[in-house]
C-alpha cells in the first residue's frame, strides 16, 4: 500500500511541475535564423528553405514573467501577441495586440519541434520557423 501511495505521489508531483513550469531553455532571446518550412500541397513539410529579405526581422523574447518581446519591446505590430504559457510541449500565446486594421487568422498554440540550448523550431500552425539562441 505504501509504494502505491508512494508512486501515486510521485505521478502527481512530476505532473504538475511539468505542467506549470516553462523549460529553462527556451527563456531568453532568439534571432530569427531566416529559415522557414511550410507545407507542400499533400499537406506534407517540405524542405527548410532560406528567407531572403532586406528587412532585419525583430529578435524573440520569451521572459521568464510569461511575456513575449520583439526586439525588447512589447508588440505592436498586427497580429503578434504579448504573453504566453508553457502547457507540454506547446507555448500557449494569448493578449494580441488589437489593430481594426488587421485580419488575423488566430493561432494561439505554438508547437515546439525542437527546443535545445542553441536552436529553437517553432511551428506556428502554417509555417515552422527556426531560431538561434542570441548571444
Amino acid at each position: 500500500m505504501k509504494t502505491v501511495l508512494l508512486t501515486f505521489l510521485v505521478f502527481l508531483i512530476y505532473g504538475c511541475v511539468t505542467i506549470n513550469n516553462k523549460p529553462k531553455s527556451l527563456i531568453g532571446k532568439w534571432d530569427n535564423s531566416y529559415q522557414i518550412q511550410q507545407k507542400d500541397s499533400t499537406g506534407a513539410w517540405g524542405d527548410w528553405q532560406t528567407i531572403n529579405t532586406l528587412v532585419a526581422l525583430p529578435q524573440l523574447e520569451f521572459t521568464a514573467n510569461g511575456k513575449i518581446l520583439w526586439d525588447g519591446k512589447p508588440a505592436t505590430g498586427c497580429c503578434q501577441y504579448l504573453s504566453y504559457k508553457f502547457v507540454k510541449n506547446k507555448i500557449e500565446v494569448s493578449d494580441m495586440t488589437p489593430s481594426e486594421l488587421c485580419n488575423c487568422i488566430f493561432c494561439e498554440k505554438w508547437e515546439i519541434e525542437k527546443l535545445t540550448d542553441e536552436i529553437l523550431e517553432m511551428n506556428s500552425c502554417f509555417n515552422k520557423v527556426r531560431y538561434s539562441r542570441s548571444n
